[in-house]
């Protein structure tokens, strides 16, 4: 049996090689931004592996930004897994934002449950993100949630 060959087209290639080779920051971000509007099942496996490696924050929470524009469930699986990660609340709260980007009904549904409880510390963050989703499967959900918590929302 052959093992399959995971094979890039050049200009895919060609932004992973900024990405990993540039040592100035604003290039590697352009091509972290020029990658995640690609799109689609490489450009999230990508972006995740580079954030997996990388050492440096910013470059993390550009990752993190930028996969949420991305638009494949890996993308968004990923981002939620990190809005969990209660280890660091900066990261956490960047995926949260980064989840309100994506239009995702999974993202809706993830940002509706931080919703649900009004003593999670990423209530605020939830709150802005669902009000940048354009697709949003939950309103009714939501609308319930506002009507009986607004006493407890933060101001």
């Amino acid at each position: 049996m052959t093992a399959k060959r995971f094979q890039l087209d050049p200009q895919t290639l060609s932004l992973l090689q900024v990405i990993e080779s540039t040592e100035e920051e604003e290039t590697r971000q352009h091509a972290i931004r020029d990658l995640a509007m690609r799109g689609g099942m490489n450009a999230a496996r990508i972006l995740i592996e580079i954030f997996e490696r990388s050492m440096w924050r910013t470059t993390k929470f550009s990752i993190i930004q930028a996969l949420g524009k991305v638009r494949h469930e890996r993308a968004v699986e990923f981002l939620c897994q990190l809005a969990s990660d209660s280890s660091d609340f900066g990261m956490a709260a960047e995926a949260v934002l980064a989840l309100g980007i994506s239009d995702d009904p999974v993202a809706g549904e993830f940002l509706a449950s931080i919703l649900r409880s009004s003593e999670h510390p990423l209530i605020r963050e939830a709150l802005t993100a669902v009000a940048q989703l354009n697709f949003f499967p939950c309103e009714f959900e939501l609308k319930e949630i506002l009507a009986t918590k607004t006493s407890n929302l933060p101001t």
